[in-house]
């Protein structure tokens, strides 16, 4: 069965919406979603991901992950998760995320996917 999860919180009412005006969600299947909380054990995120973690809107849960990936690779980054509390906040965190990422490890992430949560934004 697909679980529906979009990044936003509760402090975000209207969030992102497409044409038809309804939220943008990325449906994502069961074993997507066990095998993601699979690989951050796996990796050592200190944090322990159920899938409960995922069945409501969590950016609060995205911007952890992605804080911790970003300090993994640089722990000099001056990049925090707590700041997130309006949209503005959020779209700047995930943006310093993208281009960190971008510059210590030469990956690619769309920023716009990410804080959307497409479909292709999590796939492992």
């Amino acid at each position: 069965m697909p679980v529906r999860v979009c990044c936003h919180g509760d402090t975000s009412p209207q969030g992102i919406v497409n044409k038809q005006n309804t939220p943008y969600f990325a449906v994502m299947s069961y074993r997507e979603l066990r095998n993601l909380c699979e690989m951050t054990r796996a990796i050592g995120y200190p944090r322990i991901l159920s899938l409960e973690n995922f069945r409501t809107p969590n950016f609060k849960l995205v911007a952890e992950l992605l804080e911790w990936i970003v300090k993994r690779f640089d722990p000099s980054a001056t990049i925090s998760a707590e700041q997130t509390t309006n949209e503005q906040d959020r779209v700047l965190f995930i943006k310093q995320a993208v281009l960190l990422l971008l510059q210590n490890s030469r990956l690619k992430l769309n920023p716009r996917k990410l804080y959307q949560l497409q479909d292709l934004s999590i796939k492992l």
